[in-house]
């Protein structure tokens, strides 16, 4: 056994999956498996994986029956196969840092305590598909991330700069059926039952769409400029229906100060609740959008 297993989920990834893999091939910390499970691609994704399998003896294609899952239930069924005491998860188009999994196994080492369900995150330089731009670190975070800084983020921590302990694993599957994104499902648990830490570092290039690396990087101004002008909301709907089915199924489990604070979340987002009692709430919890308190009590204004 491994000590850490990588699920990767892929599909119609031909155009850049061997970067990717190239870059975990390049790893400094070498004790790894990479398991990986096609969605059903119609491009050469599967015949890429198989030359690599032939190159390097720690990666595995995952041959099932199971057909199309979609994102979260592929990356779902790739983990059922990781049994390592650490899981990472990769994406099929981004590029690993050499020290990636050096540096984040080191972290996670460093911050578990016994038996508590871990998750860390890393930080990621955010680019043009091309890679040809860059538009800076992903995160700026500047406080330890906590239930109270993501309840209104609508968004897990990103899901390619995770790694986990198996303590944490074993309670991540099965994912509920309504699972909108496996790292919000991932995120969620993390926060309600276990710690969660985040490493400030960039530790490997994030390749998105120039139309949503636009909207990624608008500064303060702009987004109170953007939230003035476009359709805005203060919650997803799937991620808050996830939320409630996770605290229904896990509320023994989940500490009360937890729960208390979910429920005034819950009170905010009450269209019967008024604005004064929303303020009020978001100032006695400390609750916050993009690290900003303000930010969150103006969108409240904008969309009551």
């Amino acid at each position: 056994m491994s000590v850490v297993d990588i699920a990767m989920a892929t599909y119609n990834g031909e155009k850049y999956i061997k970067d990717q893999l190239d870059s975990i091939i390049s790893q400094t910390f070498e004790d790894w498996r990479l398991f990986v499970r096609d969605d059903g691609s119609n491009d050469n994704t599967v015949s890429i994986v198989r030359e690599y399998i032939k190159k390097d003896s720690r990666i595995y294609l995952i041959e099932d029956n199971l057909g199309n899952l979609r994102v979260s239930r592929n990356f779902e069924q790739v983990l059922s196969y990781c049994k390592a005491p650490y899981t990472m998860f990769a994406d099929q188009d981004d590029i690993w840092f050499e020290n990636k999994i050096e540096v984040s196994l080191s972290f996670i080492k460093k911050v578990e305590k016994g038996d508590v369900s871990t998750l860390v995150f890393s930080n990621s330089v955010l680019t043009s598909e091309t890679l040809s731009d860059q538009f800076g670190n992903n995160y700026t975070l500047t406080v330890e991330p906590s239930l109270r800084n993501f309840l209104f983020s609508n968004a897990g921590y990103q899901g390619s700069t995770m790694i986990f302990n198996e303590k944490l694993k074993e309670k991540l599957v099965p994912f509920f059926l309504n699972c909108p994104v496996h790292d919000y499902h991932v995120s969620l648990i993390a926060l309600l039952l276990g710690e969660v830490y985040h490493i400030p570092s960039a530790m490997m290039l994030y390749r998105r769409h120039d139309s949503a690396t636009t909207k990624q990087n608008l500064t303060f101004k702009e987004r109170l400029i953007w939230l003035f002008k476009n359709k805005s909301f203060l919650y997803d709907e799937n991620m808050l229906n996830y939320l409630k089915e996770i605290v229904s199924t896990h509320e023994k489990q989940i500490a009360f100060a937890k729960i208390n604070l979910i429920k005034d979340y819950f009170q905010i987002l009450d269209k019967k609740t008024s604005l004064f009692k929303k303020i009020k709430l978001v100032l006695e919890n400390k609750f916050v959008l993009r690290e900003s308190r303000f930010y969150l009590i103006f969108k409240l204004l904008i969309l009551r």
